[in-house]
């Protein structure tokens, strides 16, 4: 009885905190130190940079290549991903995918013994400019997942995020993804509905949850109705390929009928946001020659 009223009251108080800080007053407050932080940085973008947010100011999602970011970084990437291959498992909850790293976020406290190249990425100078311009404070990067998809039947019924849903979150999220080989047609690519954004014409469409694992799901028809087909966009691309996008936003993944997909995923939250890194690193990382924005990003608040 204990545990089961210590579980309702856990949710109810993380229920009541998602619902202030909803409320732009208490997100400020909450997020003051990294958006301080953001405004004395007063960085200035350059035209890459710009052109890249953009797009995620305007549709909620923008691509580019790795190159732009980190050139050789795609070797490095694939070598390390055969590299750990041997670490691969299958999601219960996501059987269409098998990870190499992650796929478990509720439950899983990922360590790192050195610095690898995901890492490298996720934290590269221009690449956080971007992120943190876009939320306008600076953030944590709080997963990091490497995937592949597994071929399946166009007559199976999709499951979980092959779905359309967004991602939970008090105000909005980022998830940055590299393809590591090519994405066609029918190779499971990566899907967004430009404009379901926070600040888009289709935010309004099933709003996301505050928290907790899944996010929210909208009835395919109800969506199908209220959307123009023209902005439902599936993004194809080379390896390298990668894609900035505002995951409370409308999106999906995974569906492969005739190619698998390999790909990573870094994820970025709003320290005031109620879900926490989960990594850890075993190694010294102000040994790292870093600035402070990305000491700040590797930090657990």
């Amino acid at each position: 009885m204990n545990e089961f009223l210590t579980t309702k009251l856990r949710s109810l108080n993380m229920a009541l905190s998602g619902f202030l800080l909803s409320f732009e007053i208490f997100w400020k407050i909450k997020n003051f130190k990294p958006i301080k932080n953001f405004k004395k940085t007063n960085i200035k973008l350059d035209v890459f940079e710009n052109s890249i947010l953009e797009s995620l100011n305007r549709d909620g999602v923008a691509v580019t290549n790795i190159e732009n970011f980190c050139p050789d970084l795609l070797d490095d990437l694939v070598r390390w991903k055969n590299e750990i291959k041997h670490n691969k498992r299958t999601s219960l909850i996501k059987d269409f995918l098998i990870y190499f790293i992650g796929g478990s976020y509720k439950s899983e406290k990922q360590q790192f013994e050195e610095i690898n190249p995901l890492i490298s990425f996720s934290i590269d100078k221009s690449l956080l400019n971007i992120i943190n311009s876009y939320l306008g404070m600076w953030v944590n990067l709080i997963y990091l997942e490497m995937n592949e998809t597994r071929t399946i039947d166009q007559s199976e019924p999709l499951k979980k995020s092959q779905n359309f849903h967004r991602d939970p979150g008090i105000n909005s999220c980022i998830k940055v993804f590299i393809y590591l080989n090519d994405v066609k047609e029918g190779g499971g690519p990566f899907t967004y509905i430009k404009g379901s954004h926070r600040y888009g014409k289709y935010w309004k469409i099933c709003k996301q949850r505050f928290f907790g694992a899944g996010g929210s799901y909208p009835d395919l028809n109800k969506l199908n109705e209220k959307i123009n087909k023209n902005d439902i966009w599936e993004i194809y691309g080379d390896a390298g390929c990668v894609i900035i996008a505002d995951t409370t936003g409308i999106h999906r993944g995974g569906n492969s009928f005739k190619k698998i997909r390999q790909m990573t995923t870094s994820l970025y939250y709003p320290p005031g946001d109620p879900l926490k890194s989960k990594i850890a690193y075993n190694f010294d990382i102000k040994s790292l020659e870093l600035n402070e924005c990305q000491h700040f990003a590797l930090s657990k608040k």
